[in-house]
């Protein structure tokens, strides 16, 4: 072979060679392409299955699950939904229609099951509805709330209740699916229930909503509702700043509160003169109050007096008053055994006052009961002393950071039958300096009470004379409970309270009630009943500690408590 031969085929060699890198790198080239454009396929399904997913979320208010049956038609197909059928669940073509064969509307469908089972099914015009239509209407709608605003959707789907977030999409309004429930919304307070639904207060105005859960709901209960505000979709727990909140009426006045004239001149005193004689209360340099102490024996009318309180401090201002301005606690209420939630308590009480003066531009009353239970003098315990850190922040919230703060604080009535026990720096002067003895009610002011609490009642006489006899009789030195130092006749008198007349009242009135049901006559009550309804008082009275009744007749009659010597002698009433 000659040299021209041989660089011919070595041409011709390489040549193949290239040619045939050449195809490998455009069938390697076709391969990126073809995995590149699987890639897109992918992308794009992902993107069509996402823009198709619903982008509406709404709740279910009702139902309208009445078929309408001239929609079905042979050939249609259609899916069972009766959960107790055997074929739940299958879907089927219908063969044939036919009435039902006992008269009745209702309307039946052979139906060609998907595994070849032929079977009949109530289309649903009355009754469980069996079958329903899987392309297109069957007449059932589903009323959805969407933005505030009611959706009539297609359809009734399974297992959707009413007050379930559904999924709706937006071009068929169909639901697709149930969502998870969203439980994000406006928060109020329900106002009141009435037939037309659930009114709540949302910003100050009453606004009328629906319950489709059918929540069990009382007055003061915090709700969620939906972002439109139309229905509610979720019951909230209480704020723990509505604990100490009253629901009793606040507009209780001077004439609800029977004798003691003396309080009543001092709260007058206390809470009336700062704000009717601001320019006499300035030349004297005096200053607007910051509590009072309202101290004396259980049951003789310190609570009652605190809601008057509230009812004076609105009508100085020319206000009605309202519950915001009436913050009522017990003093063990406040306690807790980790630290800093009695001293949290206590600033959230201040704060709540201060949002209300700020609301409606005159102070709250805030009345803690049992005081000393949280106020007590620091160090005269012997364990763990809470009051060391519970007292001074009682302090520095009454006396404020600043005079604006100060300004805005409510007026605090403290609550004890014990003020001896009270920590001084609280009951001193400029913070709670005005201090009101709550005395016991004597015979002429029990008549008083006695008359309000009848104020209602049928007497089969003249009320006035049985309320006096009544009164005289309680107060009879024949009811004798106690021999003090061998001279001196504790009687039942010296134990009598608003409450104990309270109950005397309400005795007499069973005990004439029972005598009517007896003789079927409607009568009314007489001095016989009070004089049974005494016995009656007298009787419990026997058996009860008298711990803070004796304390008081020390007090009274200038005995030293502890050189008492009490002896149990009753008497023969």
């Amino acid at each position: 072979m000659d040299e021209q031969q041989h660089i011919e085929r070595e041409v011709r060699r390489r040549l193949a060679s290239q040619q045939s890198r050449h195809h490998q790198e455009v069938a390697d080239l076709h391969g990126i392409i073809k995995e590149q454009q699987e890639k897109l396929l992918e992308q794009h399904d992902m993107i069509q299955s996402l823009t198709g997913e619903p982008m509406f979320f709404g709740v279910v208010y009702s139902f309208n699950d009445q078929v309408d049956p001239s929609l079905f038609q042979v050939d249609d197909q259609v899916i069972v939904v009766d959960s107790e059928s055997p074929h739940h669940q299958k879907t089927g073509k219908i063969l044939a229609l036919a009435d039902a064969p006992d008269d009745s509307d209702e309307v039946v469908a052979e139906v060609s099951l998907s595994d070849d089972t032929i079977a009949n099914f109530s289309i649903g015009v009355s009754g469980r509805r069996q079958i329903r239509l899987a392309a297109k209407p069957d007449g059932t709608s589903t009323i959805v709330c969407i933005e505030g605003k009611p959706w009539e959707v297609q359809g009734v789907s399974d297992g959707v209740k009413v007050g379930d977030t559904v999924k709706v999409k937006p071009d068929s309004k169909q639901i697709v699916a149930v969502a998870d429930d969203i439980d994000v919304g406006p928060i109020c307070i329900v106002d009141s229930i009435t037939e037309e639904g659930v009114e709540v207060l949302d910003k100050g105005e009453k606004r009328l909503v629906h319950n489709p859960k059918d929540f069990t709901l009382t007055e003061g209960d915090r709700v969620c509702l939906d972002s439109g505000m139309f229905l509610i979709i979720k019951k909230l727990a209480k704020d723990s700043r509505q604990r100490f909140r009253i629901n009793s009426d606040v507009n209780v006045t001077f004439d609800d509160v029977g004798g003691l004239g003396d309080a009543k001149t001092k709260i007058r005193d206390f809470l009336e003169l700062p704000y009717k004689e601001k320019e006499r209360f300035a030349h004297y340099n005096m200053k607007r109050p910051v509590g009072a102490l309202l101290h004396g024996p259980p049951g003789c009318g310190k609570t009652l007096l605190a809601r008057v309180c509230v009812w004076l401090l609105a009508q100085v201002h020319g206000k009605e008053a309202v519950d915001s301005g009436y913050i009522f606690v017990k003093g063990p209420e406040i306690l807790d055994k980790w630290v800093g939630n009695s001293e949290a308590e206590i600033r959230g009480l201040f704060e709540r006052g201060r949002r209300h003066f700020l609301e409606h531009g005159y102070p709250a009353i805030l009345a803690i009961d049992e005081a000393d239970a949280i106020i007590p003098e620091r160090g005269a315990r012997r364990s763990s002393d809470i009051a060391d850190t519970i007292v001074p922040m009682f302090l520095g919230e009454m006396d404020g950071i600043d005079e604006e703060q100060t300004r805005t604080n409510p007026i605090v009535l403290l609550m004890t039958n014990r003020p001896d026990v009270l920590d001084p720096a609280v009951v001193r002067s400029r913070r709670i300096s005005h201090h009101i003895k709550i005395n016991r009610p004597d015979e002429f002011s029990a008549i008083d009470i006695l008359s309000i609490h009848t104020s209602n009642t049928p007497f089969e006489g003249k009320k006035d004379p049985v309320l006096a006899i009544a009164a005289s009789d309680l107060f009879s030195k024949s009811r004798l409970l106690y021999r003090i130092n061998n001279e001196l006749d504790f009687t039942l008198g010296d134990a009598v309270n608003g409450a104990m007349l309270e109950q005397m009242a309400e005795d007499a009135k069973l005990i004439a009630l029972r005598r009517d049901i007896e003789n079927n006559t409607m009568t009314g009550v007489n001095i016989t009943d009070f004089r049974e309804a005494a016995d009656q008082i007298y009787k419990q009275q026997q058996g009860l500690n008298h711990k803070y009744d004796l304390k008081d007749f020390a007090e009274k009659h200038k005995i030293q408590p502890d050189n008492m010597e009490v002896s149990r002698c009753f008497g023969a009433a």
